[in-house]
């Protein structure tokens, strides 16, 4: 694969990677209770495990960009909430099994994207994950 195409992806939520999230979040809020912490103590660590937990899945399931666009030249171009149009650099990019996972950076913001099989095209995932999975090797 050497052909030199953009490619735009939407940033539509994962929801696989929301119920695992979901879990983790269950998990941490009940993993005071196991301690000999006063009953008080235990509850209001476990409410503050699931506050921030839910309001960190919540920022997942809306992303602060609607869609990213790789450029044949390998610069990126993001698409916020608000339909403005900015010049990124993506500073970390991860393939992890059928899962891509990309930290896009621009002037006045940043934005986690993850990429999997049940957020986007099979034909469309492919790209990046060969793409970078080559350049990670």
């Amino acid at each position: 694969m050497t052909s030199a195409q953009g490619i735009t992806f939407e940033a539509r939520p994962s929801a696989r990677l929301s119920l695992l999230l979901l879990c983790i979040v269950a998990a941490g809020a009940m993993a005071p209770w196991p301690t000999e912490l006063p009953a008080a103590a235990r509850m209001a660590l476990s409410l503050a495990a699931l506050a921030f937990g839910l309001w960190r899945v919540h920022q997942q399931r809306h992303p602060r960009i609607t869609a990213a666009q790789w450029l044949p030249d390998g610069g990126w171009l993001v698409v916020d909430r608000d339909g403005a149009l900015h010049a990124a650099e993506p500073r970390d990019a991860r393939v992890v099994g059928e899962w891509v996972c990309l930290r896009l950076f621009w002037r006045g913001g940043q934005a986690s994207l993850v990429l999997g099989p049940d957020n986007m095209e099979p034909e469309t995932l492919r790209i990046p994950r060969v793409r970078l999975g080559s350049a990670g090797a």
